[in-house]
């Protein structure tokens, strides 16, 4: 995961899908598949479980097949410019997850899909990881 910064008129003509979750918490984040910089040879090598789980829908639970495996190589943006860093990406994909752990394969709880749900999320997260100084610390969070 990195923070590398996209010439707007290049991700506004890239084919993207939106982040069906990160609609709901107020950030939308358009996920664009690219190819590989260079060739993978494993087989699950192309697996992405962070593109994934920012794929899920809420009403089952699940990302749809073209986002469950062989995903590969993703860029998460903003439209109009917006910043999106790798840490803010962290912050959106760790509040999915935790939705995901607490459904227990269910769809997920639709009234804990909040903007002000998220915002509560990464206000702990970020304590969380002033705490513990040997936790790695997020630099550059934007929403």
């Amino acid at each position: 995961m990195r923070t590398w910064h996209w010439p707007q008129s290049v991700l506004d003509v890239l084919p993207s899908e939106v982040s069906p979750i990160s609609v709901l918490i107020g950030i939308p984040l358009n996920v664009t598949k690219v190819e590989p910089h260079s060739r993978l040879k494993a087989k699950d090598a192309l697996d992405n479980n962070f593109a994934s789980t920012l794929m899920v829908w809420p009403e089952t639970g699940l990302a749809l097949s073209p986002w469950q495996t062989s995903v590969g190589p993703v860029i998460l943006w903003r439209s109009g410019g917006e910043p999106i860093s790798a840490d803010d990406a962290c912050l959106v994909q760790g509040f999915i997850r935790s939705l995901l752990d607490k459904s227990d394969g269910l769809p997920l709880n639709q009234e804990a899909i909040t903007p002000s749900a998220f915002q509560e999320f990464k206000c702990f997260k970020l304590a969380e990881e002033k705490q513990n100084s040997l936790a790695e610390q997020s630099q550059d969070v934007n929403i």
